[in-house]
């Protein structure tokens, strides 16, 4: 059942665009919805949980499951069409979105991205396919599961410690660790049933196969663009710490510090696995690793990557000399050329900029929070938002997915210095006190 909320207030003549959702950070939501008002857009949003957005004001807020492509796909056009709208583009934000806007883009004759080449992105062993296509040597040692036996024979041929993947999941969802050949009946079932297509959403996706992949020892990064009519933008090659026991990417910082000769091998291989997939008209980034043997793709997203790198980091780092929401709004969606003067802007920053999510020393209940107000009147501090706070059950991503953060916080400082250690010291000034569960 659609839901209109209609603002009459607001101007008929805005061109329109429809937003399947937001991301769930606050910081990155005002950010997109803010981009699209400034530009002079009307949004016309539609998700699956629209009394979220009752108080934005939106002339247009409507029911949509999302998950379901091909019902969305209906229930947004039939609206669409029933109130004589002309959309001028569409914006998914996350990844179970992607597909769902290549069908509306189609559907309405916008620039759009085939659905084959958007699941090279969102079909974790589609990717590994592509890859192998182009000599292999981005892809991990891997190898399809799709019940116990074909794990256990997995494992025979991948060895431990390596990572059980869901195909469809992205973010580090329902990644399982498996660092020896025992209890393996245990960990498939653990396995299966954190990852139960039942729980809908990303988790029904791709369950046809998923992987074993072997663990990958070294720095973990990404790399963020656009491809605007086959034509590739990079934008920024970023760096993250990762708690490998918990399984929780905390932090990204740009411009990388990687020697400059691994930095042009990343773009050489953004350049050719972006080309590869065909992917058209969309933000892209590329989660890898640097290892010992080169180059590791983990997953290809064909949209902006999140954790505020398009949000804030490019554009502060930048000095506002990129702006992918701005780039995606008013160019690419519409099918119109980015004015941009180069392709590669990787090297082109001034300042060193990031985001830090803030966790909990262990499991548990929050019972003391002292401190975060240091974190927001810091000097390098540019953004701060709050997530959780005294009373808040804190679960490891292993358990549920984002619920292991307290806050993010973002900030910058000269190229010369390490932010990450700027991080660490903001942290330092914290008093958390847990009590177990």
């Amino acid at each position: 059942m659609l839901t209109p909320q209609t603002n009459l207030s607001k101007s008929a003549s805005k061109p329109l665009v429809l937003f399947l959702g937001t991301r769930a950070l606050t910081l990155e939501r005002i950010a997109e919805i803010t981009t699209a008002r400034e530009g002079g857009y009307e949004i016309i949003m539609a998700s699956d949980t629209p009394a979220l957005f009752q108080s934005y004001g939106f002339s247009h807020n409507i029911y949509a499951p999302l998950s379901d492509y091909e019902t969305s796909t209906d229930c947004i056009l039939n609206y669409i069409n029933e109130q004589n709208l002309t959309i001028c583009g569409v914006i998914g934000w996350q990844d179970r979105e992607e597909e769902l806007t290549s069908h509306l883009t189609a559907k309405l004759n916008l620039p759009t991205c085939e659905l084959a080449a958007n699941r090279f992105a969102r079909n974790k062993s589609a990717t590994r396919q592509l890859l192998e296509e182009l000599g292999g040597k981005y892809n991990p040692k891997y190898a399809c599961v799709v019940d116990l036996a074909s794990f256990e024979d997995a494992i025979n041929k991948i060895g431990t410690p390596s990572l059980l993947k869901p195909a469809g999941n992205s973010g580090g969802r329902g990644i399982v660790a498996v660092r020896s050949p025992e209890n393996l009946a245990d960990i498939w079932e653990h396995f299966y049933n954190y990852n139960a297509p039942s729980q809908g959403g990303l988790y029904a996706k791709y369950r046809e196969c998923d992987l074993l992949e072997e663990m990958l020892i070294g720095s973990e990064h990404s790399i963020a663009g656009m491809v605007v009519d086959g034509e590739i933008y990079l934008f920024a090659i970023i760096d993250k710490r990762i708690d490998l026991g918990l399984q929780l990417q905390y932090e990204n910082v740009l411009p990388s510090t990687l020697a400059p000769e691994i930095q042009d091998e990343v773009r050489e291989m953004a350049y050719a696995v972006m080309k590869s997939t065909g992917i058209n008209w969309r933000g892209f980034h590329i989660d890898f690793m640097v290892t010992s043997h080169g180059l590791r793709i983990l997953e290809i997203g064909a949209r902006p990557g999140g954790e505020c790198i398009n949000s804030h980091l490019i554009p502060m780092a930048s000095s506002g000399e990129i702006q992918p929401y701005r780039l995606l709004l008013d160019y690419v969606i519409q099918g119109k050329r980015v004015p941009l003067e180069q392709q590669d802007y990787t090297q082109t920053f001034t300042r060193r900029v990031g985001s830090r999510v803030i966790a909990p020393p262990s499991p548990g209940k929050i019972t003391r929070l002292n401190g975060l107000e240091k974190i927001c009147e810091h000097p390098n501090t540019r953004d701060f938002t709050q997530i959780a706070g005294v009373g808040s059950i804190m679960r490891p991503p292993t358990e549920a997915y984002e619920q292991y953060k307290i806050a993010y916080v973002i900030a910058e400082c000269p190229l010369e210095e390490n932010l990450s250690h700027i991080f660490d010291r903001l942290v330092s000034q914290l008093e958390i006190e847990i009590s177990p569960m």
